[in-house]
């Protein structure tokens, strides 16, 4: 039967490297460590600008949908006062379900445009570069 080895005894000193190794193994990785972060920031630089490009895209088309949505309002107004009008002169409906038609048909359309611009809206920010200046490790699969 084989006694373990005692404390302080160098049977296992063959299996360490020595101090001299582990400092060569350190100054040779340090350099790819800088590589490696110097390549993340650049490339972070890199979507930082197609994520501006982006927002401003998204305000210009969300200012456009605004701007649309508005000229929809006014021309449904005076649509709805047309449509009023020749409804009324054309058929015997009440004049109630006219309006209920037409005011219904004027809140969805308003309604299919708000949503577009919330849409829209939420794409705006720097969501993926601060995740990725935030990132606690390397390379993490996305």
């Amino acid at each position: 039967m084989s006694e373990p080895p005692e404390f302080g005894s160098t049977n296992g000193a063959a299996d360490t490297p020595p101090a001299d190794n582990i400092l060569s193994t350190l100054t040779s990785i340090v350099p790819a460590i800088l590589t490696n972060y110097k390549d993340r920031i650049n490339a972070t630089k890199d979507l930082v600008a197609v994520e501006w490009q982006l927002t401003v895209r998204c305000i210009v088309l969300a200012a456009i949908l605004a701007i649309c949505a508005f000229s929809l309002l006014l021309v449904s107004w005076f649509g709805l006062i047309g449509l009023l009008s020749y409804g009324l002169y054309l058929t015997d409906l009440s004049p109630g379900l006219i309006i209920a038609i037409v005011i219904l048909l004027h809140v969805l359309i308003i309604a299919w445009l708000i949503a577009a611009i919330r849409n829209l809206t939420a794409e705006v920010g720097f969501k993926r570069s601060w995740s990725s200046l935030t990132q606690s490790s390397g390379d993490d699969g996305e």
